[in-house]
C-alpha cells in the first residue's frame, strides 16, 4: 500500500513500512481508527485505498493479509500469547466486517456506504469483546503431551497452532508436512506438523483437535 501511516500507528516497532500501512487497516476494520491517527472519513479513505490494491482473487488476499500480520506479530514476541491477541489483526469482528464491507465495496459506493454504517453501527463495541485462545499443555514432542489450544472459536483453532509455531520459534522455520490423524484408542485426534528449522534441525509437534 502506497498510503502513508500516521506517527501514532507505528506499534509495535519492528514492521515493514507495508505491514505499518496493513496494520493501519486492521485498526480501523477493528473500529479503532482513532489510534491510528484517523477520523472516520479519513479511515473510509484508507480501506477503499487498500481494497483497490488487493490482488485477485480479494478475499484470499485480504486473509493472507490479516494471517500474514497474525503470525508476524506473534513472531515479535510484544507480550504474552493471550496479550498479542488484542492486536487489530486478531480481532474476529473486524475480521468478518472486512470481508462484509469488501463484498459491499465490490458492489458500489452506495452498497459500501450502507454496509460501513451496519458494521459500526452505535453499539459495534459489543462485538468486539474477543477471548483470547489459550495454550495448554504441552510440550507436543508426543501424543501424550500434545499441545491443546482452548478457544470458543474453532474457526480460528488451525490459524492459533501457527501463532504458538511464530510465538515459539520466530520465524526460522517452515512446515514440511501437516497432517490431521486417525482416532487412538482414547478417541483423541492430533494434527501432526513436521518442521524444519533454518539450522537444519527438525522438530515434530502434536496437537490436539
Amino acid at each position: 500500500m502506497a498510503r502513508p501511516v500516521t506517527p501514532s500507528v507505528i506499534r509495535p516497532k519492528g514492521l515493514s513500512q507495508s505491514e505499518l500501512a496493513e496494520l493501519a487497516v486492521w485498526f480501523v476494520a477493528a473500529g479503532r481508527w482513532a489510534e491510528a491517527g484517523l477520523s472516520e472519513a479519513e479511515a473510509r479513505e484508507l480501506v477503499c485505498h487498500f481494497f483497490k490494491c488487493l490482488s485477485s482473487p480479494a478475499k484470499d488476499s485480504l486473509e493472507a493479509s490479516y494471517l500474514s500480520l497474525q503470525n508476524t506479530l506473534m513472531a515479535m514476541r510484544k507480550g504474552t500469547f493471550e496479550s498479542i491477541q488484542s492486536e487489530p489483526p486478531f480481532s474476529r469482528a473486524g475480521r468478518a466486517g472486512m470481508r462484509a464491507l469488501l463484498r459491499a465495496w465490490l458492489a458500489g459506493e452506495a452498497e459500501f456506504k450502507r454496509t460501513w454504517e451496519e458494521v459500526f453501527c452505535p453499539n459495534w463495541r459489543q462485538a468486539q469483546q474477543d477471548r483470547a485462545i489459550r495454550i495448554v499443555g504441552g510440550p507436543g514432542g508426543t501424543p501424550d503431551t500434545a499441545i491443546e489450544l482452548v478457544t470458543d472459536c474453532g474457526d480460528d483453532k488451525i490459524f492459533a497452532e501457527y501463532w504458538h509455531l511464530y510465538y515459539q520459534y520466530g520465524k526460522s522455520w517452515r512446515c514440511e508436512m501437516q497432517m490431521s490423524t486417525v482416532p487412538d484408542s482414547r478417541g483423541r485426534r492430533y494434527d501432526l506438523l513436521n518442521l524444519r528449522f533454518h539450522d537444519g534441525q527438525e522438530r515434530r509437534l502434536y496437537f490436539l483437535l
